[in-house]
């Protein structure tokens, strides 16, 4: 049962031995004052967020802590974390951040032990910048405190962006990082499909990015510790953004008929997906529903290797099943490249590892 964030805001605030300190005032959300002890509150569950809980920011304050099997959920955008939040959760977390009345959560790839929180607040480090970046968003970023190797993914609404002047083309945003020294591009792709901001799954949606809204994920793993805020860039002309789009692959109201399998760095056929492949084409002859080819593979090379690889994957199969009578039904392809393997395991066996280098086939119900 999902329990609600502000009853257990509550009962940590009035309860008694090292916590009691802690006080709360429930004017309209929720607020977590910092005291000496620097305690926190951890959740452990599934929570729904309801309003908008506030820490203080400055050092040895406290911070909400998810841990390693909790989750959080909320109903609309106007609920968030304003202040530090810290992830124990090992793999892929979205951080529920926002300030001053703005929405604006981050999402890692590796999230174990990183703190981050979002402040709307004027960016007074901008004038420092790249080569590849002509201006950096104004108003508004995120501060990161990790090591991990991990993809980040930032989510923007319209009021986000308005830091960024004359912004009227997609391909020309950016995830920018501040190193210390300037403000560096980060080679991104914005998620054709964006990022669901309601849940901390890290899960993609139906809906297209768009100017309005959307989310804007880096190519490959970073290092977290070289950056200690994130925030939007904004390419030179002629400078272009990442190639490789469409990484939030949703399956939403398709089935999985089949899943094809392919050797080690290889996307041609064996004789045994060839007979898969013949068998499938036969049976969807004459159907008009959608076909949706969605490509994988292993986790080695690089992130991007591999998703150009699983798009290539995916064409080989489209190309048989054009060649096969299949001519008649529309067929999508996608690629989520390492990012969603059958088997995750850091020492898969060979038995194992052939099972992320696929195919997923789907077909509209």
């Amino acid at each position: 049962m999902k329990k609600y964030i502000y009853t257990l805001v509550s009962i940590f605030c009035l309860g008694a031995g090292a916590h009691a300190q802690n006080h709360i005032s429930n004017v309209n959300n929720y607020v977590i004052h910092n005291n000496s002890t620097g305690d926190g509150l951890i959740i452990k569950d599934d929570y729904v967020l309801t309003g908008v809980v506030k820490t203080q920011r400055s050092e040895n304050s406290n911070e909400i802590v998810f841990d390693e099997n909790s989750s959080w959920n909320i109903t609309n955008k106007n609920s968030y974390i304003d202040g530090m939040v810290r992830s124990k959760i090992k793999g892929k977390f979205l951080f529920p951040l926002g300030h001053k009345t703005i929405f604006s959560p981050l999402g890692l790839s590796n999230s174990i032990n990183s703190k981050v929180a979002y402040y709307d607040d004027k960016n007074d480090l901008e004038t420092n910048l790249d080569d590849d970046i002509n201006q950096v968003n104004e108003k508004g970023y995120w501060e990161v405190s990790a090591a991990n190797i991990s993809k980040v993914t930032l989510y923007y609404a319209e009021n986000t962006l308005l830091g960024l002047t004359d912004m009227n083309d997609l391909n020309r945003i950016t995830i920018a990082g501040w190193n210390g020294e300037k403000w560096e591009r980060i080679p991104s792709s914005l998620d054709s499909n964006m990022l669901e901001v309601l849940n901390s799954s890290m899960e993609f949606t139906d809906v297209v990015s768009t100017l309005k809204s959307g989310s804007i994920t880096s190519v490959e793993d970073i290092v977290l510790g070289q950056y200690t805020k994130f925030t939007f860039g904004r390419l030179k002309d002629g400078v272009l953004n990442s190639s490789i789009i469409s990484k939030g692959v949703t399956t939403l109201n398709y089935t999985l008929l089949k899943s094809v399998h392919f050797p080690f760095n290889d996307k041609n056929l064996t004789q045994y997906s060839t007979n898969i492949l013949n068998n499938l084409s036969t049976r969807i002859q004459g159907n008009n529903s959608i076909i949706k080819l969605i490509g994988h593979t292993d986790y080695y090379g690089s992130s991007a290797y591999n998703y150009k690889f699983g798009m290539e994957r995916a064409e080989v199969i489209k190309a048989f099943l054009e060649r096969n009578g299949v001519s008649n039904i529309e067929i999508e392809i996608q690629s989520e490249g390492e990012d969603n393997p059958k088997v995750d395991c850091e020492n898969c066996s060979s038995k194992e590892m052939v099972l992320n280098r696929r195919v997923d086939i789907y077909i509209s119900k």
